[in-house]
């Protein structure tokens, strides 16, 4: 089951028993957050997201194809291969545009947005720069307009194979932290909280994994032929008879809104 905390919640950073979540993803999510909100205002006129730190975009594109009509997606990336694959994807249309940025610098008009969408990314910002990135969101969100952050918990098989060569524990952790000061501060308000774990798939085994994991181009990982061996063989103890891997990881949204 999702478990969902109130608005008048305090955050805490808790560890849900991944057992008795229900398999979702991302995109699910956003979907359902999307629905509630335009339902609730029955409003027609197209809605206008941006995703900090996009990545590969999957989850945008996917969004602007599913509502065509009705969403529009400014997503920002500061890895600047990525951002050129993006581009030379020909994906870039009407409903779906690429920029560089960061989170803390965000060239878009005041309270021009709609909802920012933070995937995997808020513990990629700098501690010093996460201050003034939350301020950028702020002022480009309408009013009433919401953040929805998601972020993977730390704990799980993947988890611990991740951490031989890239321990995330730290910015996580850092990462909630500057999140619940915007709540605390009184920035935004908690609207929900949802646990559930989402699941990761590398058909191809290993070989997908340091493909997307391990050489990845926002990161840079420095791994000597010992530790890759190591990871190597925490991985291979989850490969199933056709090769593959399928991890299931727990993740936690948190979706605030402009006070």
């Amino acid at each position: 089951m999702f478990r969902q905390a109130s608005r008048r919640s305090r955050m805490e950073l808790k560890k849900e028993d991944p057992s008795t979540l229900e398999v979702s993803s991302e995109e699910e999510q956003i979907k359902k957050f999307l629905f509630s909100d335009m339902e609730q205002q029955q409003q027609k006129e197209k809605k206008v997201f941006v995703e900090l730190g996009c990545g590969s975009a999957g989850v945008a594109k996917s969004l602007v194809h599913a509502f065509p009509e009705t969403l529009e997606i400014k997503a920002f990336e500061v890895d600047k291969v990525q951002l050129e694959k993006n581009i030379a994807s020909g994906i870039d249309c009407a409903n779906l545009t690429f920029q560089y940025g960061g989170m803390q610098d965000i060239a878009l008009e005041d309270e021009s947005v709609d909802a920012v969408v933070m995937l995997k990314s808020l513990h990629h910002v700098p501690t010093e720069l996460a201050e003034e990135g939350f301020q950028q969101v702020r002022r480009i969100l309408k009013k009433g307009g919401k953040l929805f952050v998601s972020e993977p918990v730390f704990q799980g098989n993947f988890n611990e194979i991740l951490r031989v060569f890239h321990d995330e524990e730290k910015v996580r952790g850092n990462a909630f932290e500057q999140l619940k000061k915007q709540v605390d501060n009184g920035n935004f308000q908690l609207e929900k909280e949802v646990h559930f774990v989402s699941s990761s798939n590398f058909p191809k085994g290993f070989e997908d994994f340091e493909e997307r994991i391990i050489k990845s181009t926002h990161t840079h990982h420095q791994i000597d032929e010992d530790k890759l061996k190591i990871v190597k063989e925490k991985f291979e103890k989850h490969v199933k008879e056709d090769g593959s891997v399928q991890f299931f990881m727990p993740m936690r949204v948190d979706v605030l809104v402009k006070a």
